[in-house]
């Protein structure tokens, strides 16, 4: 299924250049930043494997990132389940937003942020990348490679409750690195 998606994309993209172009330079950056590696022979081996399948999404109106390659853990497979019909959710661990903008407007200063690339800030565990497989080439007389994405993938059921987990972690961690008690918050 990963593979026959994969060729559907590719033949779309060998008529779209500019298309192709943005897609391979989203795939490129994933790479040179160290969040998907090729997989190697040994880890070819005898375990649970879920190739996810990735197409291209334009935002023509974005600013940052025009063309997203987008990752499908909802896809099913021949087993009849997606990957993201087998992984927990996690519980809801942010606080309701009411909540959240009636404690931001109680303060006379706030910061906000966005973290870019979120959910590629965090590492997957090695034993749960092969359940994040893709299947790509930057050309079609290229045969096909098969990567471990080795982030968190934008998607996957877990996500939400990883992000936000982590972030709450890191607060507390870093809560006391000023030595500013006001700063707990």
């Amino acid at each position: 299924m990963a593979e026959k998606r994969f060729l559907t994309i590719e033949r779309k993209l060998a008529t779209h250049k500019s298309l192709a172009l943005d897609y391979h330079a989203f795939m490129k950056e994933y790479l040179d930043m160290g969040h998907m590696n090729p997989v190697s022979q040994e880890a070819l081996e005898d375990q649970p494997v879920y190739y996810l399948p990735h197409h291209a999404v334009l935002k023509a109106d974005s600013l940052t990132t025009k063309t997203r390659v987008v990752f499908d853990a909802s896809a099913v497979t021949t087993s009849g389940l997606s990957l993201n019909d087998i992984m927990c959710r996690g519980p809801t661990i942010q606080q309701p937003l009411v909540n959240i903008i009636l404690r931001f407007r109680l303060h006379h200063i706030v910061l906000t942020a966005d973290i870019m690339k979120m959910y590629r800030q965090i590492r997957v565990a090695d034993e749960d990348c092969n359940m994040q497989r893709i299947l790509y080439r930057t050309s079609p007389s290229d045969p096909l490679q098969e990567f471990h994405l080795l982030t968190v993938t934008y998607g996957t059921k877990a996500a939400p409750f990883l992000a936000t987990r982590c972030l709450a972690e890191l607060a507390h961690t870093c809560q006391n690195l000023s030595g500013s008690k006001d700063q707990k918050r």
